[in-house]
């Protein structure tokens, strides 16, 4: 082929792939608002300008908030990451992500998850009910809907409290020792230890095994990292089979570590394949164990189902009543009540299908990660809120004395929490306050967010209410009616920005104040915050379906920890404190200024950027002495 030709054929490629990326860049999303776009780049340089504006390692979620307002505040808005990410469209209004969130016509159960979210099959499994879709995820919904029903969650009391009174044990050693702990790890041991007894009815023993450490504070290195056998081998009892399982699971959990840099960090990129195929190794070991488990625990249950339908023998000289044997006793587990036969017909057999045994083990590691790690950024949060709001700190406790007894100590909490007359539950209904303070923290640190795309072709527009539809400070790329089509995209409804428009909540948009939650503010003050303005468990069918397991554990948490003990910052988000009169400085909303601010930063969810370092000491006025005082 001649030269002329080999040119001339070079110039049309180069032709076509010019106006190809034209067309992704500036017209194909253009009546969607956006930030000035780059040829190359798109607007991963104008992300990475805002990341780099923030605290080192901020979430990006926090970095999306700075966009929007220097984009005017519109309703949605475009983020283009291709080639290196995804065409993300962030939904910034509470209105637009309800009708993402919600049934409709086209998509009766809300609109699809991303295929992002696939980046977590190895942690949640490939049937996992985060990632089906249609009658198989309303199948797996149905199954284990029943276990997390409140009621049974409420009848799980004296579990989540027994948890929680080892986390009081760890706290004693924290105080007694005057050193600096990350209290992120110590809620994870706890919440590891609840949502396993919840879940599978097992002791994981996390927090025994932080007990049994020599050191605990923020230099000691975690017991997680420490060297551990194959599963299978060396430990020939449940309990270090175990501890194996939680360290392994552990790992797998934080090989996700790195995907909290910047989202245009390019060493992240290049390792990510290795990174994978390490996932898959421990996603491996922890299926292993996992399938072993369900089918052992289902065979244990099928032949005591069949043991207590046989007739009685007549030879035998002894019986066993059902009350007096342990054996016998149901298990209330949320795997147990999954595999009943009226959720799972076909587990009326001694072995599982493959297909059983696989979407319930994958819902296992599902509700293992979900159910302790959201759980334990949450506990951290309400905790450090309560440790500078005086304002708060007040209110939970005269509300803490109305309900247990002025001068309550966590032994009589804990009594009357487990051997209540209602089971404790009518103690835990009536921590309307503390219900707010979780609501508020929940509010300004949303610990995950959620994915949805509608595939190419379905039609799918939103519509913005007439009159909240804001302007860009840019040329106004949206339709003069306010709807926009969006199919193709990755729809992000990210959850910090629509918690923090000051057209909803006003003037205290970035304030602690769980007052806003309160019907005794003003009358109409609650009418004013929409539902959907509040979602850090997304909302519609798909919303969490462990959320009242997380509100229920934090509020046992904090009736046993907050007469006994003060946590006091350490770095981040420490109190400033007045060198001359020696207490805090308090600001006008009646919390304590900080030296500096307390920001999240991304591992899977988000998480506080230190680990929520902390000291803990008692209480003024507690006289030291044992827990069971």
């Amino acid at each position: 082929m001649s030269t002329p030709l080999l040119l001339t054929a070079f110039l049309a490629l180069c032709l076509f792939i010019y106006r190809r990326i034209h067309y992704h860049r500036y017209i194909q999303y253009s009546h969607i608002p956006q930030p000035p776009t780059s040829f190359i780049f798109g607007h991963m340089k104008y992300l990475h300008q805002f990341m780099s504006q923030g605290p080192p390692g901020q979430h990006i979620d926090l970095a999306l908030v700075s966009i929007w307002h220097s984009l005017g505040r519109p309703p949605l808005f475009l983020m283009d990451l291709r080639p290196v990410g995804p065409c993300l469209c962030i939904v910034a209004s509470h209105h637009l992500a309800e009708q993402i969130s919600r049934s409709s016509a086209t998509f009766p159960w809300s609109v699809p998850k991303s295929y992002t979210v696939g980046e977590l099959k190895p942690l949640i499994g490939h049937e996992s009910i985060l990632i089906k879709e249609g009658q198989e995820w309303k199948d797996l919904r149905k199954r284990f809907g029943v276990g997390f029903a409140t009621g049974h969650l409420m009848s799980l009391l004296p579990v989540v409290t027994e948890k929680a009174w080892l986390f009081m044990r760890l706290l004693e050693r924290v105080k007694d020792e005057k050193k600096v702990v990350k209290l992120d790890k110590l809620t994870q041991g706890l919440t590891v230890d609840v949502i396993g007894e919840v879940v599978m009815e097992v002791d994981v023993g996390a927090q025994e095994e932080l007990l049994a450490q020599p050191d605990i504070s923020e230099h000691a290195g975690d017991y997680r990292d420490q060297e551990l056998a194959q599963l299978g081998e060396g430990d020939d009892d449940e309990k270090g089979q175990l501890s194996n399982f939680t360290k392994i699971y552990y790992r797998l959990i934080t090989s996700y570590s790195a995907d909290g840099k910047p989202p245009i960090d390019w060493l992240s990129l290049l390792t990510k394949p290795f990174s994978g195929r390490r996932r898959q190794y421990l996603s491996a070991k922890v299926d292993s164990f996992l399938r072993d488990f369900v089918q052992r625990k289902h065979q244990e249950e099928y032949h005591s189902s069949q043991s207590l339908s046989s007739p009685p023998s007549t030879t035998t000289t002894t019986t066993h009543n059902s009350s007096t044997n342990p054996k016998s006793k149901k298990s209330r587990s949320i795997l147990s009540l999954s595999l009943s036969p009226d959720q799972t017909p076909m587990s009326t057999s001694p072995s599982l299908p493959p297909q059983i045994l696989t979407s319930t083990t994958d819902a296992l590691k599902t509700f293992l990660f979900a159910g302790h790690d959201t759980t334990a950024i949450l506990i951290g949060w309400v905790l450090y809120y309560l440790s500078i709001c005086p304002r708060a700190h007040a209110r939970i406790t005269s509300e803490l004395n109305t309900i247990f007894g002025e001068g309550a100590t966590p032994a009589n909490i804990k009594r009357q929490l487990v051997d209540g007359p209602e089971g404790g539950a009518e103690k835990v209904n009536r921590m309307v306050y503390c219900h707010a303070v979780i609501k508020e923290a929940l509010r300004l640190h949303p610990p995950a967010g959620t994915a949805r795309r509608a595939e190419g072709g379905t039609g799918f527009e939103v519509t913005e209410l007439a009159g909240c539809l804001e302007k860009g400070g840019q040329e106004d790329r949206s339709e003069k009616d306010g709807q926009w089509n969006l199919d193709g995209m990755v729809l992000y409804n990210c959850a910090t920005i629509i918690h923090r428009d000051p057209s909803v909540y006003g003037a205290t948009v970035d304030e602690f104040w769980p007052e806003r939650w309160l019907s005794d503010t003003t009358e109409s003050r609650k009418e004013e915050i929409p539902a959907g303005a509040w979602r850090p468990f997304e909302r519609g069918p798909r919303d969490c379906i462990g959320r009242d397991l997380a509100i229920i554990e934090t509020k046992v948490v904090v009736a046993l920890v907050h007469g006994r003990y003060e946590f006091v910052k350490v770095g981040l988000g420490e109190k400033i404190v007045d060198e001359k009169e020696g207490r805090e400085v308090v600001d006008e909303t009646g919390c304590c200024m900080v030296k500096e601010k307390l920001y999240t930063r991304r591992q899977i969810t988000a998480r506080a950027a230190d680990g929520m370092r902390m000291k803990v000491q008692l209480a003024k006025g507690v006289v030291s002495g044992g827990l069971e005082g």
